[in-house]
């Protein structure tokens, strides 16, 4: 089905409309890391009391689905919600549709954790634009093939064929472009329904379309308000007016001058064309070959989908790196999620959050101070723990002989692995003589 705000478009080029609502789903996951060990709880929405059995069936199925991932029989039902609990290490379940990491590593001077996953989307560009272009090609080509079964005893056909074959394949595709395009920019980091960034990304890609359409004489300036009002009025019939002006125009017909029989006929028509369209686009859907569907590819396209994810993640500091808002010992996201069935239309969603924890105590007892915490603690614990057994051991005992006094910084700049011409532990005692030496209020990165 396609989403309102192409309807007047697609269906004036092509003749069809397939109009949909989809039902909001708000899924709420709370997370909090301990150690090594990511707790996670997920709510999700119970299904209506109305609900159809195929649709009840499909509910019982998922949620027995997740109930596996978490390592439970049954969810804990709380209200109108199943809520899965579990604990999990270095992976995170594919419960939403995706793919996450929890990575812990410890140092004695102090452990540094990353948290990142993706949920649904599509992250091959090259494989997904190629399917979404051939599934316009599909797609117009069932167009072409409806109009010839109204219109192809008319007068103008080959001219309306041409411009259907020619322009609005072109431009079909140039749109899928900048919708993917803005469909990537933004799932939301604003609470929905109240989100003025998504107000703002959804607005500045229709102005861009609006320009894309008037600057290929699909219409004038002074018709884009009334085609707007139209729009949101569901005036189908001004709607499809204005575009049928607009496709006639293409065919090199002025304002003044008659439409062309195709267009006229669906002009007065143009309920029962929309219908004749939808029975004729369903009937070529079900005969495309599994994973080939035309429609499926602009249903995915055109619907941002309506599914709303609300995740925090509890943690013992602020994270130095992440993406979310950072409040209350805890990281939020709030963002719109594409419909699983939609899972090609644009990059997946995206949480994450690197944060490090100091061992102060030791890191005084060694230094006298504190030398490393933050994003140069954590690149600290992966190098360490990137070496060898013996040169880990070499490099512990050596630390373990350090203590605070004038004597220090030449002992650490005496260091050296043996049979090592260029020290990787060189930019590590570098960052923490600097350290040592430099005011408190100076302190810099490393790195």
């Amino acid at each position: 089905m396609l989403n309102t705000r192409m309807v007047p478009f697609v269906a004036a080029l092509l003749g069809m409309t397939l109009l949909s609502a989809c039902n909001s789903k708000y899924y709420d996951l709370k997370m909090r890391a301990d150690g090594a060990t990511l707790h996670r709880e997920l709510s999700l929405p119970r299904i209506g009391d109305s609900a159809e059995d195929e649709d009840r069936a499909l509910w019982e199925q998922e949620r027995q689905r997740v109930a596996v991932l978490y390592g439970m029989d049954e969810p804990i039902v709380a209200e109108k919600l199943d809520v899965f609990r579990g604990a999990f290490e270095t992976r995170t379940p594919d419960d939403l549709g995706g793919s996450g990491y929890f990575l812990h590593c410890n140092s004695p001077f102090g452990s540094t954790s990353a948290y990142s996953e993706q949920i649904r989307g599509q992250d091959d560009l090259a494989v997904d634009l190629e399917s979404s272009r051939q599934s316009i090609n599909a797609l117009v080509d069932i167009g072409l093939q409806w109009l010839q079964s109204e219109f192809g005893d008319t007068d103008d056909f080959e001219s309306l064929y041409k411009v259907v074959d020619e322009h609005v394949r072109h431009d079909l595709w140039n749109i899928a472009l900048y919708t993917w395009t803005f469909s990537g920019i933004g799932p939301t980091l604003e609470p929905p329904g109240d989100g003025s960034f998504d107000e703002h990304i959804e607005g500045l890609l229709l102005m861009r379309l609006a320009h894309y359409l008037v600057e290929r004489d699909y219409f004038n300036p002074q018709q884009l308000p009334k085609f707007i009002g139209a729009e949101a009025d569901s005036d189908w019939r001004t709607i499809v007016t204005l575009s049928v002006r607009g496709i006639a125009k293409k065919m090199g017909v002025s304002a003044n001058d008659p439409l062309p029989e195709a267009l006229d006929r669906f002009r007065d028509d143009w309920k029962g064309y929309m219908a004749s369209a939808e029975e004729f686009f369903e009937e070529a859907d079900h005969q495309s070959p599994p994973g080939n569907s035309a429609l499926s590819w602009e249903l995915r396209l055109f619907d941002a989908g309506e599914d709303y994810l609300r995740a925090e993640l509890m943690l013992p500091k602020e994270p130095y790196f992440h993406n979310g808002e950072w409040a209350g010992g805890k990281v939020s996201w709030q963002q719109v999620l594409a419909e699983k069935k939609q899972d090609g239309s644009r990059l997946p969603n995206a949480l994450y959050a690197f944060w490090a924890e100091a061992n102060v105590e030791l890191q005084k007892q060694r230094f006298g101070q504190i030398v490393m915490d933050g994003e140069d603690l954590s690149i600290y614990c992966v190098w360490r723990q990137g070496l060898s057994n013996k040169r880990r051991e070499d490099w512990d005992n050596f630390i373990a002989t350090l203590q605070p006094g004038p004597s220090l910084v030449e002992s650490l700049q005496e260091f050296a692995f043996d049979g090592e011409p260029e020290d990787s532990a060189d930019e590590f005692i570098s960052g923490i003589v600097n350290a040592l030496q430099e005011p408190p209020e100076k302190k810099s990165n490393w790195f």
